[in-house]
């Protein structure tokens, strides 16, 4: 299994190098995102896409690994479930089917409550994953089952009478949001995703100088970037991507919770006037005179 920062080439082995890891990215980081009484949530982005998503509170900046990702979905509801996880409603490329997907937002700390439709980026993060040579080999193989026998008992009668297969199995364009609909599982954000690749890249962290996979893969509802650890370099287009990812998005302008950043630079522009990262409230007071 591999981390989140691992797959955007971030990868960490004690908590010395991420404390470390967080003070470089607190430094460099500069892009606004958004900024509420209490926290301001900056980005750090490089050349290679990997993208550092920072929420800083009372002084301490928190980080959330993402992607410069192209993969832009319409959304008919955003609900923030709480700080870490968020239930959205995405619509499929064909206009019409809906699927959920449970993430966690680049604004998680500014939104609350139900957020009205929009427009979402989505990332996913190969956490546990494997690949398979092509769409046969993923099928015939038990990593494409959704559950075993014993798990879900005996086929219900009209399995049976159609003579269709038992266990069922996942297609090799599937996507399962954990706990999206309210029940005993509390939801995270994570899926269990099947994707046809479309393509990859091997790409360099400029910040620590290792590498990473871009790809992109065909899904149950449209195509979707997913980045992935080194030891995937070898991925090819065709090849079958299985397994659990974890999910970032990003509220687009045209959504209203997204509307944070743009009333920051309405409200003035002077960029040296909004705190910066790893800046504590008083610090800020006393640099600016506010």
């Amino acid at each position: 299994m591999s981390s989140n920062l691992a797959c955007i080439g971030m990868g960490v082995t004690s908590p010395a190098e991420l404390s470390e890891l967080v003070a470089q990215v607190a430094r460099l980081g500069s892009e606004p995102v958004a900024d509420s009484p209490g926290v301001q949530t900056y980005a750090w982005q490089d050349a290679s896409g990997a993208r550092v998503v920072l929420d800083v509170l009372a002084g301490k900046p928190l980080i959330l690994p993402s992607f410069a990702s192209s993969s832009d979905f319409t959304s008919t509801a955003v609900e923030a479930h709480s700080p870490d996880v968020a239930r959205v409603t995405v619509l499929g490329e064909d206009g019409v089917t809906e699927t959920g997907v449970t993430c966690e937002l680049e604004q998680r700390r500014h939104v609350e409550g139900q957020v009205d439709a929009g427009r979402i980026r989505l990332v996913a993060l190969g956490i546990n994953v494997t690949a398979f040579d092509d769409e046969p080999t993923f099928l015939a193989d038990d990593a494409s089952l959704l559950g075993t026998e014993d798990e879900l008992g005996p086929p219900p009668p009209e399995v049976a009478e159609r003579g269709l297969a038992w266990p069922p199995r996942m297609s090799a364009s599937a996507f399962f949001a954990n706990g999206f609909y309210p029940g005993p599982v509390d939801p995270t954000p994570h899926a269990l995703l099947s994707g046809v690749v479309l393509r990859a890249e091997v790409r360099t962290n400029s910040l620590t100088g290792r590498r990473f996979v871009a790809s992109r893969v065909l899904t149950a509802f449209g195509e979707l970037d997913l980045c992935l650890p080194e030891e995937f370099a070898l991925l090819l287009p065709g090849q079958v991507i299985a397994g659990t990812v974890a999910v970032v998005g990003r509220l687009l302008e045209d959504t209203p919770a997204a509307s944070a950043e743009r009333a920051g630079e309405d409200a003035g522009g002077d960029d040296d006037a909004q705190p910066r990262p790893g800046e504590t409230r008083r610090e800020w007071r006393d640099r600016t005179g506010r």
